[in-house]
């Protein structure tokens, strides 16, 4: 690209670490020879497999709310990774019906080498007007959550469900003693 920059692309390769280095050709033009040019240095670059997304717990969270959802993955390697969940939200309305697709990508903690959490993106802050209270009740939304290395690599794509805000109605009975073990009806 310039003097101090160079571009390429990865070749398919086993998971592995690999040696890289620079090999650069130069030409004489008056005496129409060619000259490699080695770097001095090489740079570690580490192949891993494929990024697999296993299971997401919980698979539901209310609309109107963030949920902390835990992915279980392949194996994450690197410490050095950014990790993103990327959310693909289809919101639905009983009156505006389904609009267009929206991207989130939401910064992940990693707990572990396989194991890392991030929130649900705010879907109703996107997409409805907080004074109109009522579309909660009539609105949810679909997504899948795929997780992404560097905004390189990505998963495959695990589902999840945003439902309305629940509404109580009225609790059967209201009155119970202290001990507990009382059956509540709810409804709404």
């Amino acid at each position: 690209l310039d003097g101090s920059t160079a571009t390429c692309t990865a070749p398919p390769h086993p998971a592995s670490r690999v040696s890289v280095s620079l090999k650069m050709n130069t030409v004489d033009v008056s005496k129409g020879t060619a000259r490699p040019a080695i770097a001095r240095s090489t740079q570690t670059f580490t192949y891993e497999p494929s990024l697999a997304l296993h299971y997401t717990d919980p698979t539901i969270g209310q609309i109107d709310k963030t949920t902390v959802v835990t992915l279980a993955t392949s194996v994450i390697l690197s410490p050095l990774d950014v990790l993103r969940c990327r959310w693909s939200v289809d919101f639905v309305h009983a009156g505006v019906g389904v609009l267009p697709t929206t991207v989130y990508d939401i910064p992940a903690t990693r707990l572990n080498d396989t194991f890392l959490t991030c929130e649900t993106p705010d879907v109703a802050k996107a997409y409805v007007d907080q004074s109109q209270d009522s579309w909660f009740l009539d609105s949810n939304a679909t997504a899948t959550v795929t997780v992404t290395k560097n905004m390189q690599a990505f998963s495959n794509e695990m589902p999840f469900f945003f439902f309305s805000r629940p509404d109580v109605h009225s609790i059967y009975p209201a009155v119970a003693t202290i001990n507990g073990g009382t059956h509540l009806l709810l409804t709404g």
